[in-house]
């Protein structure tokens, strides 16, 4: 079951859409990057950058805009996550001893596996994945493997 999308109208509608305009290897991005990115209006981004700024969600630095440290204190406290991954990192990092070998913890979250943790491998490929990040199900191990413990009405939902 999925959740209703949110309204890109609406005031948290743009705000999301300027922080998701943030690739994982950004250094900074620029006002005519970021309005690029967004789609939004000028003064429109410029009134939301500035509340994401006072908000601290988001810095503004030599005239480029980096996601703020509110973000990942705000993050900390989503507590499934970090409750799980105080339980699983002891037996992560054993995984990790046993084989040496890329360990990942990831959460499915509709069609998607949402990456918890990850413990690199010293043969490690080259892999997309970082904490945080977000994958297609259909296009990971791990995600073919929580969706093959998922229910059978959930598995039909995602792979129509």
């Amino acid at each position: 079951m999925t959740d209703p999308p949110l309204d890109p109208a609406s005031v948290l509608g743009k705000a999301m859409r300027v922080l998701e305009a943030f690739a994982p290897d950004d250094t900074g991005v620029g006002f005519a990057e970021l309005q690029r990115r967004t789609g939004l209006p000028k003064a429109t981004l410029h009134r939301v950058a500035g509340d994401l700024v006072a908000a601290r969600l988001l810095t503004r630095i030599d005239g480029d805009y980096h996601l703020g440290s509110h973000l990942f204190e705000l993050g900390m406290r989503a507590s499934v996550e970090r409750t799980l991954l105080e339980v699983a990192t002891p037996f992560l990092e054993d995984l990790y001893e046993r084989t040496h070998e890329t360990v990942h913890l990831g959460l499915r979250e509709g069609a998607e596996v949402v990456y918890v943790a990850k413990f690199g491998g010293h043969r490690q490929a080259s892999s997309p994945s970082r904490i945080g990040g977000r994958m297609p199900v259909h296009a990971t191990a791990i995600g073919k493997a929580l969706l093959a413990w998922a229910d059978e009405s959930e598995r039909i939902e995602v792979l129509s």
